[in-house]
């Protein structure tokens, strides 16, 4: 059992848990009832009103206590540090107090967790919508985006960036009014462009996210061209029905066009897309009232399904060539290869210093230094399989990596040494423990403040959850107590290749920083 109870009660009874309505990696939502007066001239009166409570609960970390309150295993360093991020988006949410953004009532810690209530909407999500229609029309998506657009016009005045837009992230009231929620990722900036935490930002979801929101660079801006490329991919989605390519394939090979074709989008709200989705930021519209103004002007004749002469649909690319060969290209029966992701060769081997890692390795290993965490986060792109013993710990260690000299090795020692042994509990709660790192790239904040042998644990873990046979007594007894862990096979190339493009990253990024 995760979830509360039906009928358990938060904030001294203030709030009664009707239902679980949803969960994910980071927390649970549920509905509930909470009970206000309304005062007229004649009298006044007690009525039930909906709200949402979302619970802050990491689904691999986490476990409920026997009574069925309590959150457990939460006084690991990464536990800590997402919930300082979830109070933080109740936080920024909060602040926010316009019509199309979703509106949070309070924020309270409870149950060894946190909690934050916010509005009930009955009207779905635009991906359900989508789902339900297979896509939307013109007509459609204009009025929802130009509510989006008033929200992040707001957004923007403030100084405050989405950073996660998409279809997921946007919902309906049972009147029709949109509400932009989700705010996990969203960043405050200060008067100086600079951000109130953190310098890095969150790499935002696939398809969704622009090409330099990996790598962004605070200049003292607030870049907001990162949200407008993932409004223009928002409408791909919405007039489409299907999720757009990865940035990176758009920089490659352009906009796939075909698919809005197909719909019979009108060629003016076309230009608006593939502008919105341009690859380079000073080719995109630089505010939202550039988009809002467009589609504003748009008539109602104009925005009506018309079948579109394939002459007429040819947009230049950032060259100023034509897409319409890339397009077809890029249509369905025939979609291109995604870029090539180059991955580190391994170091070449030096058997004559074979011993040198050896004896490390079981100096590690007999210190009883190596303590395991399995923890997972990623979404499932191919990517080239790349030198996988390198990242993973096995019987002699990682055989690929590069060998220490005699001096690398001291200093090695030296930081072993020095690391003090943490503790980490894992839930043992349930067979599928909602793996994170599947659709979630992690981030330098993600890594602060963890040891090396956190990082370890954490990097280790990727390859245990696609049931990966570690030959090393120590992690293969470890991962043994876990109901998840289902060993397959000792092919650490095999392994690596099942992962997808996220998890590859998140293996790479944590090496790097062990």
């Amino acid at each position: 059992m995760s979830a509360l109870n039906n009928g358990a009660t938060l904030n001294n009874g203030k709030y009664i848990i009707d239902k679980m309505l949803g969960q994910g990696a980071f927390g649970i939502t549920y509905l509930a009832d909470t009970h206000t007066s309304l005062s007229g001239e004649l009298g006044k009166m007690d009525v039930d009103v909906k709200v949402t409570v979302k619970e802050f609960f990491m689904s691999q970390m986490n476990s409920r206590s026997t009574d069925g309150t309590s959150v457990e295993h939460t006084d690991g360093t990464l536990v800590k540090d997402y919930k300082r991020k979830f109070i933080r988006e109740a936080e920024n949410l909060s602040r926010l107090q316009h019509d199309n953004i979703v509106k949070v009532l309070e924020v309270f810690e409870e149950n060894n967790t946190a909690y934050y209530v916010m509005e009930y909407l009955d009207g779905g999500t635009i991906d359900d919508l989508i789902r339900a229609n297979g896509k939307l029309s013109a007509t459609q998506t204009v009025d929802i985006i130009r509510q989006v657009c008033a929200a992040l016009q707001y957004m923007h005045g403030n100084r405050m960036l989405h950073l996660d837009l998409k279809p997921k992230n946007i919902m309906l009231t049972s009147k029709g009014q949109v509400k932009l929620i989700d705010f996990g990722l969203s960043k405050q900036y200060n008067e100086n462009g600079e951000p109130e935490e953190s310098t890095s930002i969150g790499l935002g979801t696939p398809g969704y996210a622009p090409i330099e929101q990996a790598t962004y660079r605070q200049d003292g801006s607030l870049p907001v061209t990162l949200d407008i490329y993932a409004l223009g991919a928002t409408m791909y989605k919405m007039l489409t029905g299907t999720v757009p390519p990865d940035s990176s394939v758009v920089l490659n090979y352009g906009l796939p066009l075909q698919p809005l074709r197909q719909a019979r989008i009108p060629q003016q709200l076309m230009t608006v897309v593939s502008k919105a989705m341009a690859p380079t930021m000073r080719n995109r519209y630089q505010t939202v009232a550039e988009i809002d103004t467009l589609l504003a002007g748009m008539t109602a004749e104009e925005l009506t399904m018309v079948e579109i002469p394939e002459e007429e649909t040819a947009l230049a690319n950032e060259d100023g060539e034509t897409m319409a060969d890339d397009t077809q290209r890029m249509s369905e029966n025939n979609p291109p290869q995604p870029p090539v992701i180059e991955i580190y060769p391994p170091a070449p081997h030096k058997p004559s210093n074979l011993w040198k890692i050896v004896a490390i390795v079981s100096g590690v290993v007999a210190l009883g230094l190596i303590a395991l965490l399995v923890f997972g986060l990623t979404s499932k792109d191919d990517a080239p399989p790349a030198a996988p013993t390198e990242y993973v710990d096995d019987e002699y260690g990682s055989a690929n990596e590069e060998v220490l000299d005699a001096d690398d090795e001291d200093e090695y020692a030296k930081e072993v040494d020095s690391e003090p042994e943490e503790e980490i509990t894992i839930s043992e709660e349930g067979d599928d423990p909602g793996y994170i790192l599947d659709s979630y790239y992690i981030t330098e904040d993600d890594l602060n403040g963890m040891s090396k042998s956190d990082l370890e644990i954490l990097r280790n873990s990727i390859y245990a959850w696609h049931g990966y046979r570690f030959t090393r007594d120590d992690l293969a007894n470890y991962f043994k107590q876990f109901s998840w862990y289902d060993p397959v096979t000792s092919d650490a190339q095999a392994v690596w290749n099942s992962f997808n493009s996220i998890e590859q990253y998140n293996v790479i990024f944590i090496k790097d920083h062990e």
